[in-house]
């Protein structure tokens, strides 16, 4: 495809040697023609495509990861008209760092003179939909949802609701304390999502204890705070505090809180099974056990949208070796900092494996707000 503007990313090595890497699945002729069938007319297929190059452009390290999943992600995101990567929140494409044991060419774990594990750095790709994202997609639907408001709720703010004969649902932020002075929302005690409705008005609230079970359910923020109560040291603890810190729940916890609230909300309308569908993805997407590298698949892409079938999830079974006799055409692009062997392009054979234990994740640099670079790197 020509480059019809702005300065393409140089080749790194891995192209040069014409391994399959997210770019050239991107460059591919038929790219074009796979997102035009997953989005529709929800939104311009050109601008998605320009935003698809921006997001990975913005985040290096995505290129690090497994190429099909990068693009099954992005595959994803179209599949729902959400914006990956953007100050529009849509949703996000990250790259997670993660600790995998290292393997000999037998597919064994290998182990120093102590007999503990050696470890090698690895970037996985995971797919989640953002706050913001989730209010687009119930704004969709107007022949049900003429409003949506989700918040985090504070120790410090006026919250009152009740229902049954009687229902009401008051949320005021005190902005100062009763001398004038700031007064912040304080920790926070549970989030909302208030929904005016065709027929009425419907809310869901979640207390603490029903967000933190939610919170649980996150394979990153579980294993991170893991390996923060693990620490043998005070440096350790340190960096694994930071890598915490960089984590959604951390980082945006009020927006969590509140998107946690939006998505049980949604569970309990009559919504449409896009957005049914895409809680799902997401829930899998949080839980780490989402098979993006399966959608990216048109068919299964648009299958999993519609509801009309449960989103791919990573197999886990029998330990298998990293090296599987596979064509060079199929073979992916492995991550650098793995040094191993390329897995299958197959879908199927992308399973998590038995004995690896409870990957130490960590966030990366955030997407960059500047989302002004559009020039298009397709042509017709």
């Amino acid at each position: 495809m020509a480059d019809g503007g702005g300065a393409r990313p140089a080749l790194v090595p891995a192209q040069q040697s014409k391994q399959v890497t997210i770019w050239s699945l991107l460059d591919r002729s038929d790219t074009k023609k796979k997102f035009e069938a997953v989005i529709g007319r929800q939104m311009d297929v050109e601008r998605m495509l320009r935003l698809c190059i921006n997001a990975v452009r913005k985040m290096p390290k995505l290129a690090l990861c497994d190429p099909y999943s990068v693009f099954g992600a992005l595959m994803t995101a179209g599949s729902y008209g959400l914006e990956p990567n953007t100050v529009s929140g849509h949703a996000y494409i990250l790259p997670y760092a993660k600790r995998v044991p290292k393997r000999d060419g037998n597919g064994e774990i290998i182990k120093d003179g102590r007999g503990k594990w050696l470890w090698d750095e690895s970037y996985e790709c995971q797919f989640q939909v953002g706050y913001k994202g989730w209010i687009a997609l119930g704004y969709r639907q107007r022949d049900l949802i003429k409003e949506i408001t989700g918040s985090a709720i504070g120790a410090n703010d006026l919250f009152e609701h009740q229902k049954g004969t009687t229902t009401f649902l008051k949320h005021s932020i005190r902005l100062t304390d009763q001398e004038g002075k700031p007064l912040g929302q304080g920790q926070l005690v549970g989030s909302y999502c208030f929904t005016a409705l065709s027929d009425g008005q419907s809310f869901t609230v979640l207390p603490l204890d029903e967000v933190h079970k939610i919170r649980s359910k996150s394979e990153t923020f579980r294993a991170l705070s893991r390996a923060v109560e693990e620490a043998e040291s005070a440096k350790e603890r340190a960096k694994a505090e930071q890598k915490l810190a960089d984590t959604p729940w951390v980082l945006w916890e009020p927006d969590m809180f509140a998107k946690s609230a939006i998505k049980k909300h949604f569970k309990q309308l009559d919504v449409a099974p896009q957005i049914a569908s895409a809680s799902e993805v997401d829930d899998k997407g949080d839980e780490g056990i989402l098979n993006l590298s399966a959608m990216a698949d048109v068919d299964l892409v648009r299958t999993v949208r519609d509801g009309d079938g449960e989103p791919p999830l990573i197999e886990h079974g029998e330990d298998q070796p990293m090296n599987n006799d596979i064509g060079a055409e199929q073979q992916r692009e492995p991550a650098p900092a793995q040094q191993q062997a390329a897995t299958s392009r197959e879908p199927k054979q992308n399973a998590r494996r038995a004995d690896t234990p409870p990957a130490e994740d960590a966030m990366p640099d955030l997407p960059a707000d500047d989302d002004t670079d559009t020039g298009s790197l397709f042509s017709e």
